[in-house]
């Protein structure tokens, strides 16, 4: 993603499962909040890229920020979300290192979103 490049990182999405984003910008905070609860037990997770972008004024991301991790990027000035054009919470899983499903949670399918991104996670 030319986002990540632009930052010298390369290969971030390299043996990833998913790549989760979560925004308090214009996204469902109902559905950011839960989104940011289920993915607490994956934190530490070297399967998974978590992204947040927001400074927490609209969603918790205490668990985000109490600890340095190699997994979590933070994104308080939306940069990522004017780069890619995205301002809404949701998630990317990924095949054999290929982008292969993204959603884009919503308030009407939170539930079966959530358990689709926690089976391809622990699969």
């Amino acid at each position: 993603m030319e986002y990540f490049q632009g930052k010298g990182i390369e290969n971030v999405f390299e043996s990833k499962r998913a790549f989760v984003f979560f925004s308090g910008e214009k996204s469902c905070v109902k559905c950011t909040e839960s989104l940011i609860v289920e993915m607490n037990p994956y934190l530490d997770s070297t399967d998974v890229v978590f992204m947040v972008s927001g400074r927490g004024a609209v969603m918790d991301i205490t668990s985000f920020v109490e600890k340095e991790r190699e997994n979590v990027y933070l994104d308080p000035y939306y940069k990522f979300s004017k780069a890619v054009g995205e301002n809404s919470s949701g998630y990317i899983l990924f095949e054999d290192g290929v982008a292969d499903t993204v959603v884009h949670v919503n308030v009407k399918d939170l539930v079966t979103q959530i358990q689709l991104l926690k089976r391809h996670i622990e699969n």
